[in-house]
């Protein structure tokens, strides 16, 4: 499985399963999805726009496979 497409599961299973998360797990996750996406450090506001954005419920589509989903 390509890196993209790994980290667009972890990003899938992440929202299927976001509701019992707390805040922290839902940004740790995001953080993990995106690392195995980039292997880089990613900026701070761009997971937290993320995590925000699945933590209120709004499903990220990541649909462009070599591009990272931007918030």
């Amino acid at each position: 499985m390509s890196r993209a497409a790994y980290a667009r599961q972890l990003l899938d299973d992440l929202q299927e399963r976001a509701s019992p998360k707390t805040d922290g797990q839902l940004r740790d996750g995001v953080h993990q999805a995106l690392c195995h996406f980039t292997h880089e450090q990613l900026p701070t506001c761009q997971i937290d726009s993320i995590t925000a954005l699945i933590g209120s419920g709004i499903r990220i589509d990541w649909s462009a496979y070599d591009r990272l989903p931007c918030a």
